[in-house]
């Protein structure tokens, strides 16, 4: 069969436009990928650096809001005339709950002193804390706290005063909304998983397991397996004992907590100066009810 010139330089110019597409594709995504600055070695989850922390609340925080959201709620109440004394709660007791947010990650479970977890779970349950039931005197109090007469029906009036719509404790809820905007479904997406140094650093976990008998491609798939122990009741199995000890060297081995963090850091920093004008309405958000916070 006989190819006219023409059909071959169609050919040959199609393939260049294919060619050069793919490389304008290449280009444009090695653009969007921002640099990283210094990857440190990373040995503890308290070495973790987020930038975007400074725009979340710290459990101080969060426990300073959790008291305006407490008065609003008791003066919600008493403004109807009901005598009203929050009871007391209980102190908190510390458990293994109590790690370093960084402990977990995009890069798994991370803790070399593995103090609080056995294999990839908690290594203790927190205990359960049952309260007493309210006292009858309290009716009044459960119906304006709903904003309901028996929980379905809408509690309109009380003592000659309307109620709001969800009771006093939509009026506590509203008090501790301390962003006032929901940033967190934005940053779950700051880091994409297909970022390239990602992805090498995850191979070379990866290999690092294989070395040590065991084949994942990557820390989520190592912890996230159907056959691990799941709950109290069930005891941790060697296999997997034996898997999150090799997660954990190979994760010190290849620095893959190092790596994530650094490129974390390049994204985020870029998605801080993208959204200036929404973090400072949520910084001053957040400073205005720490203020009313530590005025009680």
């Amino acid at each position: 069969m006989l190819i006219s010139p023409r059909s071959v330089w169609s050919a040959i110019a199609i393939g260049a436009l294919v060619v050069g597409a793919a490389g304008c594709a290449d280009a444009e995504k090695k653009a969007d990928v921002p640099e990283i600055g210094p990857i440190s070695v990373i040995t503890d989850p308290s070495q973790v650096v987020h930038p975007v922390d400074a725009y979340q609340l710290s459990e101080a925080e969060k426990a300073a809001l959790g008291k305006v959201a407490a008065k609003a709620f008791a003066d919600c109440i008493r403004s109807y005339g009901v005598d009203y004394s929050p009871a007391a709660e209980p102190p908190r007791q510390a458990g293994p709950w109590d790690v370093h947010p960084n402990s977990f990650g995009d890069y798994g479970i991370f803790d070399p002193s593995e103090t609080w977890h056995e294999g990839f779970r908690l290594r203790h349950y927190p205990p359960e804390v049952t309260s007493p039931p309210p006292p009858k005197e309290r009716d009044d109090v459960d119906r304006l706290a709903s904003g309901t007469t028996d929980g379905f029906t809408r509690l309109t009036e009380f003592a000659g005063k309307p109620v709001p719509e969800g009771g006093c404790d939509k009026v506590r809820s509203d008090a501790s909304s301390a962003l006032g905007v929901d940033i967190s479904p934005t940053l779950e997406t700051v880091t994409p998983v297909e970022d390239p140094r990602l992805v090498a650093a995850e191979s070379a976990w990866s290999k690092c397991m294989k070395q040590k008998g065991f084949d994942y491609p990557n820390p989520a798939e190592a912890s996230r397996q159907e056959k691990w122990s799941d709950g109290p009741s069930e005891p941790v199995g060697e296999e997997e004992r034996a898997t999150a000890r090799a997660d954990t060297q190979c994760k010190l081995a290849t620095n893959l907590v190092g790596i994530f963090n650094a490129v974390a850091i390049a994204y985020e920093k870029r998605w801080i100066e993208a959204n200036a004008p929404l973090l400072a309405e949520v910084r001053a958000r957040r400073d205005d009810l720490l203020r009313r916070a530590a005025a009680l």
